[in-house]
């Protein structure tokens, strides 16, 4: 496993299926007027919510492959042991549990569970504060980009 840093990881494919199952997606040609094509997935809720993919295509030796028409990024999960899970797309959709031989270059999405405490002053039977913390957990991606 190599480190990227605590508290950064590669996601599972658990978790990408989570992504998948969890949001709406769009294949997006020119994201943001960057010229950029890939997949967002948006919030089901709130579609300013989202995050997204570039279409970074990937390595097979030294040629660069699909650049701006798929998509593929690492999981922490192997299938096997040649070959492990990763997302796939392009603008026809997605599979969140692809597996490819590990030889292959894709790229990878760094993520990170983030503990929020949430205090809050509640009354007991005697009279005096007592503090109450509630935890939440959320998968943040990183937003740096990410590039072959």
């Amino acid at each position: 496993r190599n480190n990227m840093g605590a508290p950064w990881r590669m996601p599972t494919k658990e978790e990408f299926q989570e992504l998948y199952d969890n949001t709406d997606n769009e294949w997006v040609a020119n994201f943001e007027g960057t010229g950029v094509a890939g997949r967002k997935f948006m919030k089901k809720s709130d579609h300013s919510v989202f995050v997204f993919f570039p279409a970074s295509g990937n390595r097979n030796g030294t040629g660069l492959n699909n650049r701006g028409s798929n998509g593929n990024y690492w999981s922490a999960s192997l299938n096997s042991q040649t070959n492990g899970y990763n997302l796939n797309f392009n603008s026809g959709g997605v599979n969140p549990a692809n597996n490819n031989n590990r030889f292959n270059g894709f790229p990878v999405r760094a993520v990170q569970h983030l503990s929020i405490i949430i205090s809050r002053h509640t009354h007991s039977n005697r009279g005096h504060n007592e503090p109450a913390h509630l935890q939440h957990r959320r998968l943040q991606a990183d937003a740096r980009p990410t590039t072959l």
